[in-house]
């Protein structure tokens, strides 16, 4: 299984275990309720050579959301695109989670 395989894994695995949902929206598959209203996601599972992982979110309530969360103040977008030295991609996983977790 190559590392994009193992992160999409990671976090299906992270995400079902906070509840994500399926999605209304075709842009973004998933869906979890936080404080801050619903959250829409979509990990991305297409750069398969790519070292740099990466999960779009995307608040529905953005002026709720943006009071408390750094996301885009326009648009609700809370997007992860991340790398770290050995490129561990469970690691990258563990550390999107965490801050999703933060808001639910």
């Amino acid at each position: 299984m190559n590392k994009q395989k193992k992160f999409y894994k990671a976090m299906q695995d992270g995400l079902t275990e906070l509840g994500v949902v399926d999605s209304v929206k075709s842009s973004y598959p998933q869906q979890i309720q936080t404080k801050y209203g619903t959250l829409f996601i979509h990990v991305e599972t297409e750069m398969s050579s790519s070292k740099i992982y990466t999960c779009f979110t995307r608040f529905e309530d953005v002026e709720k959301a943006k009071e408390y969360v750094d996301c885009n103040i326009y648009s609700g977008k809370w997007n992860f695109h991340l790398w770290v030295k050995d490129n561990k991609p469970e690691e990258i996983a563990k550390i999107i989670l965490d801050r999703i977790r933060k808001v639910t």
